[in-house]
């Protein structure tokens, strides 16, 4: 018995084949026709964005270019983009189109163009400042670029690209150094957080208690100090707290300060072991200088109002002379008028000199009183001298006792 030789049927297959390739072969044309289209339509507006940029409607010009690299994106059509947006003066968004316009670029064919572009880049690079938005927590930190304070959180500044290196600062918390990296078609948002201080509210009894609060851990640490009452604002950590004063027991705490903390404390000294507080010590002159100053400038200006005063009564007695003279002229029928004169100008002289010596004496008078009030222990120096003003024949003689 012979076996039967296998056959295979293939026919369906095959025609599903043939039906496939003719489905392909159909609609083949529609979609090269679609291709060719498109093409056509994107040099087309390719075209109305040059005669647009002939003309100087550089934003005319930017939506036809715009519009032609959507449909098929070609590196020369981002470059044409990029020099519209430059010309219209939208600088960040012209350095994003043609740094992304040298990426895409073909070296060979696009050779003239992508020179042009790496030196525009270069040049937007160094001039361009773009919008930095900076806030805080907390808010209303003061941003500073050196010394200069440039704005106070949230606020939006004018940056150069690259690395920007600024300080916020705000009351109760550390100042923050931050290097703020800008770039252009970024969003360059930033949000910093600061760090909260600790805080010292330290009082004390006696007043003028010298308070010295010293940073225990870390070299170099300037120490705190204050009379009476420390309010302060320290960094974080281990702190000694001493108070002292002469003739008090010293006290000394130590103090953990967390971040954010507010320590107060209230000390009351005791006095010590003798039971006498012992004042400060007195000052080298304790008040004598000025004392000094004020005792025998006052001794100096007296004797120049009392000098003043003695001329005063001399003029007085020549203008009186004077006019004693005139009017004996007078009665014999003629006129001094050399002797009038030089008696009135006696008289305006004597005015003169009573008034500045009035003024002088009085105030010689005020700082004497005020040197006898500075001292503190009766001397001898220290008693208001005694003025005796006479006149006679030979002139005015002014007397002083102390």
């Amino acid at each position: 018995m012979v076996s039967p030789t296998p056959v295979f049927r293939c026919g369906a297959p095959i025609s599903v084949l043939l039906v496939l390739l003719s489905l392909v072969s159909l609609g083949a044309p529609p979609l090269a026709r679609a291709a060719e289209n498109n093409a056509e339509k994107a040099k087309r507006l390719f075209l109305q964005g040059n005669k647009a940029f002939d003309e100087g409607r550089y934003g005319d010009a930017l939506a036809s270019y715009r519009a032609s690299f959507r449909i098929v994106e070609r590196p020369s059509t981002l470059f044409n983009i990029a020099v519209c947006r430059d010309r219209l003066g939208q600088t960040e968004g012209a350095l994003v189109d043609y740094r992304r316009f040298i990426r895409i670029a073909h070296k060979a064919h696009d050779a003239a163009r992508l020179e042009k572009a790496h030196v525009r880049v270069a040049k937007l690079v160094k001039s361009l400042h773009v919008d930095v938005t900076i806030s805080s927590n907390p808010p209303g930190a003061a941003i500073y670029r050196g010394d200069k304070i440039v704005g106070r959180t949230p606020a939006t500044i004018k940056l150069a690209l690259g690395a920007n290196p600024l300080r916020l600062v705000a009351s109760g918390y550390r100042e923050r150094r931050v290097l703020f990296h800008v770039s252009a078609g970024a969003s360059n948002r930033f949000d910093v957080t600061l760090e909260p201080m600790a805080k010292l509210d330290i009082t004390v009894v006696p007043p003028g208690t010298e308070l010295v609060a010293t940073r225990l851990g870390v070299q170099g640490s300037k120490p705190r100090s204050a009379r009476g009452h420390m309010l302060a604002t320290v960094e974080p950590g281990d702190y000694q707290l001493v108070a002292k004063l002469a003739g008090y027991t010293s006290q000394t705490l130590r103090l953990r300060l967390t971040r954010g903390a507010v320590v107060a404390r209230h000390l009351v000294l005791r006095r010590d072991a003798t039971g006498n507080a012992q004042q400060p010590a007195p000052s080298a002159d304790d008040g004598s200088t000025k004392r000094s100053v004020l005792l025998y400038g006052g001794i100096a200006a007296m004797a120049v109002g009392a000098i003043g005063i003695a001329f005063a009564v001399w003029q007085g007695a020549e203008a009186s002379s004077l006019s004693d003279d005139v009017q004996r002229a007078a009665t014999q029928g003629s006129w001094a008028q050399d002797t009038y004169d030089s008696a009135k100008r006696s008289e305006r002289a004597a005015i003169a000199l009573y008034v500045s010596g009035g003024v002088a004496f009085a105030a010689g008078t005020v700082m004497m009183i005020l040197g006898l009030r500075t001292s503190k222990t009766p001397h001898r120096a220290q008693r208001l001298p005694k003025w005796q003003l006479s006149a006679g024949p030979g002139g005015a003689m002014l007397r002083t006792t102390f």
